[in-house]
């Protein structure tokens, strides 16, 4: 992979202006570089574990390797961003270094992941939520993220499928947050107590409907109405759909 390509990293969103709003909590991201998945050593910092199943359009989890400043090798992983719940029993963004004061385990909130390595290097995911586990070594600290939902590659060189569906999954999360205005706290309880699994079924059932409602939406963006359609089959098959399953709106937004 051609570690020399730079640029500038941007969801390019194509659904119109409802749904134009990004649940942008960590800002566009600066690609440098890109990441070879394949590097070994100290400059490995990340690994991803193995899809749900062979279409999955995202991972089992991954595990993100920091180490101590500086390294012999001058790269490596300095912090991880992720929303975590906190003592609050509330969403809080943290970023995470090595040996940084975390509760293991401890529950991940839906939003992005973002891996940041000293020379500017980043990549991020975006998870339905899971829980992270921390392992203490002498000279790295390795954090383990596992989920029932799959975790979506943000930057490349993740697939654009699994891009759009992400950009779909914060957008709908940066719908709701509105409607919760001013009361961020109320949502903010909220979403550090929603299953992974029901928030990645939630996201799957509202992208359904909203392609049910607006038939041209499935001609514009074909991929993503195919693996939404897929996805929910076999979640189905599964016996991990239930009979009514709520949308993300039903299960995150305020009671009126």
């Amino acid at each position: 992979m051609d570690s020399g390509r730079e640029g500038q990293f941007r969801i390019i969103r194509v659904m119109g202006p409802h749904f134009s709003r990004h649940y942008a909590d960590c800002g566009v991201l600066p690609m440098a570089q890109w990441w070879s998945e394949n590097s070994d050593g100290e400059g490995q910092c990340y690994a991803v574990l193995p899809r749900p199943h062979p279409g999955s359009p995202g991972f089992g989890g991954l595990t993100v390797t920091l180490h101590p400043f500086p390294i012999d090798s001058g790269s490596g992983a300095e912090t991880l961003y992720l929303c975590l719940r906190d003592e609050a029993q509330m969403a809080s963004w943290r970023m995470l270094r090595w040996r940084g004061e975390v509760e293991s385990p401890a529950f991940v909130c839906a939003g992005r992941i973002v891996l940041c390595e000293r020379s500017d290097r980043r990549i991020a995911f975006f998870s339905f939520g899971g829980e992270l586990r921390a392992s203490f070594i002498p000279d790295r600290t390795i954090y383990e993220i596992r989920s029932e939902a799959p975790v979506l590659g943000v930057t490349f060189p993740s697939g654009m499928l699994s891009v759009q569906l992400a950009s779909e999954a914060e957008a709908l999360l940066a719908e709701i947050k509105v409607r919760w205005e001013p009361d961020e706290e109320g949502f903010s309880r909220l979403l550090a107590r929603l299953d992974p699994l029901a928030c990645y079924r939630g996201v799957l059932q509202s992208l359904h409907a909203r392609f049910e409602h607006v038939a041209p939406l499935q001609d514009t963006l074909p991929p993503l109405s195919e693996i939404v359609h897929r996805e929910r089959e076999w979640l189905k098959e599964t016996g991990r759909w239930p009979p009514d399953c709520p949308t993300i709106e039903e299960l995150l937004s305020p009671i009126p």
